[in-house]
């Protein structure tokens, strides 16, 4: 891992607080976790405090993976900073992309967990509205009269306070789901829902809603990525996933292993089940700008972001458009050392169309 210069190392933290649907008690998940180093105690870390970097070279696999992944993990959760991260073989890499996967997925959940709880008081507060004014039910004989002491009501409430309203904040009840969920642990637990705020206006939404934009070379390295993030949020398993068979045959067939041109939204909705209230669904292949996270090869982003590649891309000029990159958070280059045996020049306009 290398940090800028001058920048000390973040220490190992503990009592990370994580989405109650990355903790689902399967194998995949308490795998996952254990191979980050979550799982483990923190004792165990205790004589451990230097980074891999620093760690002697014979120490850089075997006993040493978890602790690795920790610290990645801690990086990612600690820094406001770019991290650029090394890895010396294919474990170390699978960690690494385990750690930031759970982390852009936790900040995701939760965002999304508050957005979907708005949205429900705000679709409740309307129904509400349309029966009552002014605290009273209205019917055929007093609407007109209701109305204008409304009006009335307003225009007094304008004249007296001047001043900006001051945000009150309520707390969201801790999520329940159906699944059976890790125990909390020293190093990682459930958030008891005091975290979830909500505020009189609501202001959850940034400018557009992806915020994730992962980038990667080949359509093998995709695969593996997106095969993760569903098994985390959907209980280590693909059932119930929209277009699963439509993503198999474009990102899983062999011929389509070393493809550089792909990209595919993927979003976290709030179910519609009523015995799953309060979990977030993951639908594949969602419109850009309905997309929580983008996956895709920086050739495929320049083609659509407005950037001209070839005779056919001038040709879809006027139909191109890069607005769906300026909300993004996460930027993570996935084995970025291939980007160089490709046309850097796709990723370098890529990386100008971001704010």
């Amino acid at each position: 891992m290398t940090l800028p210069k001058g920048v000390p190392l973040p220490k190992l933290h503990l009592g990370h607080q994580l989405h109650s649907q990355l903790l689902c008690k399967t194998a995949f998940h308490e795998e996952t976790l254990a191979r980050i180093g979550l799982t483990k105690a923190s004792g165990d870390y205790t004589a451990k405090t230097k980074f891999i970097t620093e760690v002697a070279a014979n120490e850089a696999s075997g006993s040493s993976g978890p602790t690795m992944g920790l610290e990645f993990f801690s990086l990612c959760r600690s820094s406001q900073m770019d991290v650029w991260a090394e890895y010396e073989n294919y474990d170390q890499l699978k960690r690494m992309r385990q750690a930031y996967i759970v982390h852009v997925l936790d900040v995701l959940l939760k965002e999304r967990t508050v957005v979907a709880a708005n949205d429900r008081a705000v679709k409740e507060e309307e129904e509400h509205e349309d029966l009552m004014l002014n605290g009273q039910k209205v019917t055929l004989d007093n609407v007109f009269e209701l109305a204008k002491q409304e009006e009335e009501d307003a225009e007094e409430s304008e004249s007296e306070h001047d001043s900006e309203d001051e945000e009150a904040e309520a707390e969201l009840p801790p999520m329940k789901l159906g699944a059976e969920v890790i125990p909390d642990g020293d190093l990682v637990s459930a958030p008891d829902g005091a975290h979830l705020k909500q505020t009189e206006d609501r202001r959850d939404q940034a400018l557009v809603r992806p915020k994730v934009l992962i980038l990667a070379p080949f359509k093998k390295m995709a695969y593996e990525i997106i095969e993760q993030i569903v098994f985390l949020c959907n209980e280590g398993k693909w059932k119930r996933v929209s277009k699963k068979k439509k993503f198999m045959e474009e990102f899983g067939a062999e011929e389509e292993a070393f493809n550089d041109f792909f990209r595919i939204g993927i979003s976290l909705k709030a179910s519609r089940q009523p015995t799953e209230k309060g979990k977030l669904q993951l639908k594949l292949y969602e419109q850009f700008y309905s997309a929580d996270i983008i996956v895709a090869s920086p050739l495929a982003v320049r083609m659509i972001a407005g950037h001209k590649v070839d005779e056919k891309a001038n040709e879809l000029a006027n139909a191109v458009d890069n607005d769906f990159l300026a909300s993004i958070e996460f930027l993570i280059l996935d084995q970025a050392e291939a980007f160089v045996f490709q046309n850097m020049e796709h990723l370098d306009e890529v990386l100008k169309a971001l704010n």
